[in-house]
């Protein structure tokens, strides 16, 4: 990314490791999936952490994914489990495993909400509002203080709703069909075996990644990469 480029809104993701047996078996699932909705994409396995993360040079992404890493290396074991299979009526939650909403995974996707998400759009937004008396405003330290508290509290209120889960299938279909569902069934058992979603199917430690979701997900973009041992 060059230093002067434009403005790329991205979000964060907790992915199993590349290349382990898990991340091959569910990037199969997804491909083997989509002919089944018709519209669905094809993407790369991944739980969301946060969104609404914008970036403009590397420097940025190194520092949200340096600083998430301190995050999840803080805890002995960053365990990602997966407990049901659901469907919804949303685009990008169509097919999912849902997963467990532990405390390491709730505290990291809160502190990347409000520190890089949260914080710089409300801090844009004063500065925004201040343009017309000051070409380049800089906030007080007692209007950053206000922010952060602003940030905090919206963050607050975002992680009660926030419901981490692995979608197999992006797709517009609904409702999904028994026969479809059936299908799903089937192919998951295959993969994974019976009882698939009460086996503890999921993965230890990972990569965090930092991806550029403009556009169709055919077309996001990894932009860099953090290993969590």
């Amino acid at each position: 990314m060059a230093h002067d480029a434009k403005e790329i809104k991205t979000a964060l993701w907790l992915q199993p490791k590349p290349g382990s047996p898990l991340s091959t078996v569910l990037k199969r699932t997804i491909t083997g999936l989509a002919p089944v909705f018709e519209d669905a994409p094809i993407f790369e396995p991944h739980v969301t952490i946060s969104t609404g993360i914008y970036v403009q040079s590397q420097n940025d992404v190194d520092i949200i994914l340096d600083s998430m890493l301190v995050a999840a290396q803080s805890v002995d074991h960053f365990n990602t489990k997966f407990t049901s299979l659901t469907y919804g009526s949303q685009y990008f939650r169509k097919v999912v495993f849902e997963v467990e909403p532990t405390a390491p995974l709730f505290s990291m996707a809160r502190i990347a909400q409000e520190e890089f998400s949260l914080y710089p759009t409300l801090k844009k937004e004063l500065i925004k509002s201040k343009h017309k008396k000051s070409h380049k405003y800089v906030p007080s330290p007692a209007e950053i203080n206000e922010l952060h508290v602003s940030a905090s509290e919206k963050a607050a209120a975002w992680i009660k709703e926030y419901k981490p889960h692995l979608s197999l299938v992006y797709s517009n279909m609904f409702p999904v069909t028994e026969a479809i569902r059936h299908t799903v069934n089937q192919r998951l058992i295959d993969v994974f075996g019976p009882q698939y979603t009460t086996r503890g199917i999921g993965w230890t430690g990972g990569q965090l990644a930092l991806v550029n979701c403009e556009g169709p997900a055919e077309e996001w973009k990894v932009l860099g990469t953090r290993s969590i041992n």
